[in-house]
Protein backbone atom coordinates (compact mmCIF):
# COMPACT_ATOMS: atom_id res chain seq x y z
CA UNK A 1 0.00 0.00 0.00
CA UNK A 2 1.09 3.41 -0.75
CA UNK A 3 1.86 5.89 1.83
CA UNK A 4 1.24 9.27 1.10
CA UNK A 5 5.01 10.12 1.15
CA UNK A 6 5.41 7.37 -1.71
CA UNK A 7 3.10 8.82 -3.56
CA UNK A 8 5.11 12.48 -3.46
CA UNK A 9 2.77 14.22 -1.11
CA UNK A 10 4.72 15.56 1.58
CA UNK A 11 3.74 15.03 5.14
CA UNK A 12 3.38 18.70 5.74
CA UNK A 13 0.63 18.82 3.24
CA UNK A 14 -1.36 15.58 3.73
CA UNK A 15 -1.21 16.91 7.96
CA UNK A 16 -2.33 20.73 6.84
CA UNK A 17 -5.44 18.79 4.71
CA UNK A 18 -5.81 16.06 7.30
CA UNK A 19 -6.20 19.15 10.15
CA UNK A 20 -8.20 20.93 8.59
CA UNK A 21 -10.18 19.84 5.43
CA UNK A 22 -11.27 16.20 7.15
CA UNK A 23 -14.80 15.98 5.56
CA UNK A 24 -14.50 19.04 4.51
CA UNK A 25 -15.52 20.72 7.21
CA UNK A 26 -16.67 23.79 6.49
CA UNK A 27 -15.13 25.55 9.72
CA UNK A 28 -12.17 24.28 9.05
CA UNK A 29 -11.53 24.84 5.58
CA UNK A 30 -12.46 28.72 6.54
CA UNK A 31 -9.50 28.43 8.78
CA UNK A 32 -7.01 27.10 6.52
CA UNK A 33 -8.16 30.02 3.68
CA UNK A 34 -7.58 32.89 6.77
CA UNK A 35 -4.37 30.89 7.67
CA UNK A 36 -3.15 30.92 4.29
CA UNK A 37 -4.54 34.78 3.64
CA UNK A 38 -1.80 35.96 6.62
CA UNK A 39 0.91 34.04 4.87
CA UNK A 40 0.95 30.69 6.81
CA UNK A 41 1.80 27.83 4.63
CA UNK A 42 3.19 29.46 1.78
CA UNK A 43 4.25 26.65 0.17
CA UNK A 44 0.28 25.12 0.65
CA UNK A 45 -0.54 26.49 -3.06
CA UNK A 46 2.52 25.50 -5.29
CA UNK A 47 2.46 21.54 -3.22
CA UNK A 48 -1.69 21.84 -3.89
CA UNK A 49 -1.27 22.52 -7.31
CA UNK A 50 1.57 19.87 -7.77
CA UNK A 51 -0.35 17.22 -6.37
CA UNK A 52 -3.24 18.34 -8.77
CA UNK A 53 -1.72 18.98 -11.76
CA UNK A 54 0.94 15.10 -11.19
CA UNK A 55 -2.46 12.82 -9.79
CA UNK A 56 -0.19 12.64 -6.53
CA UNK A 57 -3.70 13.71 -5.06
CA UNK A 58 -6.15 10.93 -7.08
CA UNK A 59 -8.94 9.66 -5.55
CA UNK A 60 -7.88 6.89 -3.18
CA UNK A 61 -5.81 9.56 -1.34
CA UNK A 62 -8.35 11.95 -1.30
CA UNK A 63 -10.27 9.83 0.21
CA UNK A 64 -7.51 8.55 2.56
CA UNK A 65 -6.50 11.42 3.52
CA UNK A 66 -10.06 14.10 4.04
CA UNK A 67 -12.66 11.16 4.12
CA UNK A 68 -13.85 9.35 1.26
CA UNK A 69 -17.36 12.00 -0.59
CA UNK A 70 -19.96 12.10 1.96
CA UNK A 71 -22.62 14.56 -0.08
CA UNK A 72 -22.65 12.70 -3.56
CA UNK A 73 -20.18 14.42 -5.06
CA UNK A 74 -16.99 12.39 -6.42
CA UNK A 75 -13.27 13.63 -5.37
CA UNK A 76 -12.71 15.64 -8.34
CA UNK A 77 -15.67 17.73 -8.06
CA UNK A 78 -14.66 18.31 -4.30
CA UNK A 79 -10.97 18.64 -5.10
CA UNK A 80 -12.18 21.54 -7.32
CA UNK A 81 -14.21 23.26 -5.14
CA UNK A 82 -11.70 23.03 -2.12
CA UNK A 83 -9.46 25.06 -4.98
CA UNK A 84 -11.93 27.25 -5.61
CA UNK A 85 -12.62 28.05 -1.99
CA UNK A 86 -8.75 28.38 -0.61
CA UNK A 87 -7.87 29.90 -4.53
CA UNK A 88 -10.98 32.24 -5.38
CA UNK A 89 -10.44 33.49 -8.54
CA UNK A 90 -7.67 31.10 -10.03
CA UNK A 91 -7.95 28.89 -12.65
CA UNK A 92 -8.36 24.96 -11.32
CA UNK A 93 -4.76 23.79 -11.87
CA UNK A 94 -4.91 20.06 -14.65
CA UNK A 95 -1.98 18.43 -16.11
Amino acid sequence: MRTGLDSGLTARFIQVLRIYCYSLDPAGIADLRGSLRRGRYRWFHDEFTEALTTGALGDAMWSGTVGPPIDGTGAEAQRRRLWHVLFPGEKFPTA
